[in-house]
């Protein structure tokens, strides 16, 4: 028999998850405008990303690829042209294949409305709340649990921390594991439906343009789609698997010509690391305590310690005291035992291999697709929405459970999230030791936020059993809400694009290039229709490496700024600039953009001065 919803609690359910993010960012930002990669990391603003105390994001390619990029394609399109090729990047590139600037993702177009990357990234964060919001309730959840649960996955701390392409299929997680519960309930049930929400979600999550992120995200849904296979009789297991192949196949399938433009493209295209075995790589001991304390050495690049600074570029997101506190209570319960076994697996796993522990990591990132992707970096969105189920079932439970049941449990996750922090701690004392010498302010809020969490825990478990969900609820959306604060703040509050060196390549260029040394940042040509010869994607062509190489042999091919680091004995960038102004010429260089200070060319006339 159909399952029914009380309408009017669903409508007020959903809309209360999915404003959520929109009015908490508003509130924080106050000024919109405020949301701005282009100006904070374009090199054009008046405040530049170096000059912030901490950083809005961890990945500069928020501008550089997502905005830059997404931003041509998005013109392309609403101009009647398939963006099938950058005429602007580099030597010019595919744009459809490139993925990243998501050519055929129809959120895409946003970028072009005024403030359009906060309203791009609103959009999606709305995507996720609605889309979690009805998965918990098609796992019976209660409407105040699954607006809870929509509210938690929708300030995740991938969101947080990561605004680049990578943060783009993250909502369509939830899409996808409701479009294989409704598959599984119309089995069940013995009607039809149910698999074009695996289909949606899954061409949307390929169309957003990050497949690693998308792949992780598809390999979720197929050990939770085993699961709950499980729970079906044997005759109903054929209609299931056919549901949720169709599913899959029609999801692929909408999205096949981004995923054959792709395939083209990596077979002429350079990958750096990807060809290899990328998930190699780990995060260390320092990372395990800000899984659950993320501001525990400062805002993101806050400090200047060198170990507390480079862990910045390589983390993906974070869990939260509250929330891995509730997801450890879960396991608790007994209602759908087999899922909540399924998913804390999973996070064992994912995090297991995060942090390089012996025995999953070596076989995890042995196995085959996995090997080539940065999997410590590109986990976290998954064993995020893993919590934040496992955290609403233990909601779910605490408005039924007894008080001495629902102690028991909760204390049980505060003493395991206590745990993963002085686990890590011990682990590896000098990051920590280095916070509380040089962000004292934060590595103190951070503890209080702790003793605040668990304080908030351990009274609202005592409370009546009516309201205990509720408020246990409350304390977990509210540390996330902190937590997800903190990296809006660092936006800054007045910042000015200078548009005069943009308006005089627009009008001086013509159908040469420009080549900058650093500001503007690569990728700029893109925005404003000139070409660049500087470019920082993933994949580049590889009929393009050799050439990059020869202009400067110290630069990565797929991040050729022209602000490669100081070498010892090697020249700088601006030396080999004037060195090579012949062979910048050659490959249609007819600008060359950089700071004033450099005094680039002395006293020679291989160029002449002009703006």
């Amino acid at each position: 028999m159909a399952r029914r919803y009380a309408r009017w609690k669903d409508a007020v359910g959903t809309s209360v998850a999915a404003l959520w993010p929109v009015v908490l960012t508003l509130g924080v930002l106050r000024n919109p405008g405020r949301y701005s990669p282009y100006a904070v990391y374009s090199g054009l603003g008046s405040i530049s990303s170096q000059s912030l105390s901490s950083l809005p994001t961890t990945d500069a390619n928020v501008y550089g690829v997502s905005y830059a990029l997404g931003l041509r394609a998005a013109s392309m399109l609403v101009h009647g042209h398939v963006p099938w090729w950058n005429s602007f990047e580099g030597l010019c590139a595919p744009l459809i294949g490139e993925l990243q600037a998501g050519g055929l993702f129809p959120f895409t177009p946003l970028l072009l409305i005024h403030d359009g990357s906060l309203v791009f990234h609103l959009a999606l964060e709305v995507v996720a709340a609605v889309a979690t919001y009805w998965l918990l309730r098609e796992y019976r959840c209660s409407p105040v649990v699954a607006a809870a649960g929509g509210m938690l996955f929708a300030t995740n701390g991938t969101f947080a921390w990561l605004a680049n392409a990578a943060f783009d299929p993250i909502c369509f997680l939830p899409l996808m594991l409701l479009g294989v519960e409704r598959s599984r309930r119309a089995a069940a049930e013995g009607t039809g439906g149910g698999w074009r929400w695996l289909a949606a979600g899954t061409a949307l999550a390929i169309l957003a343009g990050f497949i690693e992120t998308a792949a992780l995200g598809l390999i979720l849904v197929a050990v939770v789609a085993v699961q709950r296979a499980f729970t079906l009789d044997s005759d109903k297991l054929r209609v299931y698997a056919r549901k949720a192949a169709a599913g899959l196949a029609a999801g692929i399938a909408i999205a096949a010509p981004v995923l054959v433009a792709f395939q083209s493209y990596l077979q002429n295209g350079f990958v750096a690391e990807h060809a290899g075995n990328a998930a190699a790589g780990r995060l260390g001991a320092e990372y395990t305590p800000i899984m659950v304390a993320p501001y525990l050495y400062g805002p993101i690049r806050a400090s200047i310690n060198p170990a507390i600074h480079s862990i910045w570029g390589a983390v993906g997101g974070y869990a939260g005291f509250a929330l891995l506190a509730l997801a450890v209570a879960s396991l608790f319960g007994k209602r759908d035992r087999g899922l909540r076994i399924a998913l804390a697996a999973w996070v064992v796993v994912s995090v297991g291999d995060t942090l390089g522990v012996p025995g999953i990591h070596t076989v995890v990132s042995s196995l085959p697709v996995l090997n080539h992707i940065v999997l410590y970096r590109y986990f976290p969105p998954t064993w995020e929405l893993a919590l934040v189920i496992l955290a609403a079932f233990a909601l779910r439970d605490l408005a039924t459970s007894s008080r001495a049941e629902a102690v028991i449990a909760v204390t049980t996750g505060i003493l395991a999230s206590s745990a993963m922090l002085l686990v890590g701690i011990l682990l590896d004392p000098r990051p920590v030791q280095a916070s509380r010498a040089l962000v004292p302010a934060a590595f103190h809020r951070s503890e209080l936020l702790i003793v605040a969490v668990i304080a908030g825990l351990l009274l609202a478990v005592l409370a009546p059993t009516k309201v205990r969900g509720v408020l246990v609820g409350i304390v977990v959306v509210a540390e996330a809400a902190v937590l997800f604060a903190v990296p809006l703040l660092s936006w800054p509050a007045h910042d000015k694009v200078d548009t005069r060196a943009a308006t005089f390549l627009a009008k001086n260029v013509g159908s040469a290039s420009f080549f900058s040394l650093g500001a503007p940042a690569a990728n700029f040509g893109s925005l404003i229709a000139v070409r660049q010869l500087n470019i920082v994607d993933l994949p580049v062509p590889k009929a393009m490496v050799p050439i990059l190489a020869s202009l400067d042999p110290y630069e990565n091919p797929t991040s050729f700024t022209g602000m490669h680091r100081l070498i010892p004995g090697a020249p700088t960038p601006a030396e080999l600039v004037a060195r090579n102004v012949p062979l910048f010429a050659k490959y249609g260089v007819r600008f060359i953009v950089a700071p004033t200070n450099l005094r680039l060319f002395g006293t020679t006339h291989a160029a002449t001065l002009v703006y």
